[in-house]
């Protein structure tokens, strides 16, 4: 499926890491006039100077060998970089993160054990990598020639990672998200509710707002192919169900919810999660997600 955004980027590959600067010249102002020309030509050139800054000038304004600038009496037009966010990423390369974060994880356990505001780690793993995690340890050969080990269930594991985590990295309480999803699922149902609700008032005029379009109702926990709508497809998103993630609600559940129980202000949690997708960290980082005044 082609995408229709204007962003692409080329030479891509599965490892770019988030540190990397994405830039693509676009124009300010004060494009220059175009001439006749053959047809199918380009009309601007967009050529380098000794210093780095890019310029467009018209392609009969171009004098000299690549990147010289010709002297005429019409000025180039200097451009600017245009940066690329990482979110932008994600609508050329839906795998452009797939870069590890655990150097950070650790990197933060060294930091908060001598910090004076400690703050509390905690970890929230998917069902998806529970099951992956018990499927890998299934297959792997039995220490045992004569009788098969029993299968591993996605809940042994979870007590296994239970104690890895607290015991060896340090983190104070581990939690599965399978509860999140219960309830963003619920959610789900109810805006359905409501929207069916509306688009009911709508069609027969008692109260619904007009050339509201409440009806179908996409959902949708892939970032990937909500970044997809968002860039591509700006008329679907009105139907986009507004309910979170299980990985949002999770996060909200345990900044905000159990945050309270603990005394604890959002921004005094460290909280990790363990996706079965690298996209999931786009939607992490969002900033739909971000509130500025708890810093969190």
């Amino acid at each position: 499926m082609a995408f229709s955004g204007a962003l692409t980027l080329t030479d891509l590959n599965d490892f770019i890491t988030p540190s990397q600067a994405c830039i693509k010249p676009i124009e300010q102002k004060g494009r220059p006039n175009t001439q006749e020309r053959e047809p199918g030509a380009a009309s601007t050139e967009i050529l380098i100077d000794s210093s780095g800054a890019y310029y467009e000038v018209s392609a009969d304004g171009r004098a000299g060998g690549v990147g010289t600038l010709a002297k005429k009496e019409e000025s180039p037009t200097k451009l600017a970089q245009a940066q690329i966010s990482l979110n932008d990423c994600l609508a050329c390369s839906p795998s452009s993160l797939p870069s590890q974060s655990h150097t950070e994880v650790l990197n933060f356990f060294s930091s908060n054990a001598t910090s004076c505001t400690p703050k509390i780690p905690v970890v929230s793993i998917a069902p998806q990598s529970l099951a992956s995690l018990a499927a890998a340890l299934n297959a792997a050969p039995s220490s045992s020639s004569t009788e098969p080990s029993p299968p591993v269930t996605p809940r042994q594991v979870l007590r296994r990672v239970h104690a890895f985590l607290t015991s060896s990295l340090g983190f104070a309480h581990v939690f599965d998200t399978t509860f999140a999803r219960h309830l963003a699922l619920k959610e789900h149902v109810a805006e359905f509710l409501e929207r069916r609700e509306a688009d009911a008032r709508s069609g027969s005029g008692e109260g619904g707002e007009e050339g509201r379009n409440y009806l179908p109702m996409l959902a949708s926990a892939c970032p990937g192919w909500i970044c997809y709508a968002e860039k591509a497809h700006a008329e679907m998103l009105p139907f986009i169900s507004r309910t979170k993630s299980p990985q949002q609600v999770m996060g909200t559940l345990v900044k905000e919810w159990m945050g309270k129980k603990w005394g604890r202000s959002p921004d005094g949690i460290y909280h990790v999660t363990v996706m079965p997708c690298y996209d999931k960290k786009l939607e992490a980082s969002r900033q739909d997600f971000y509130n500025e005044m708890q810093a969190s």
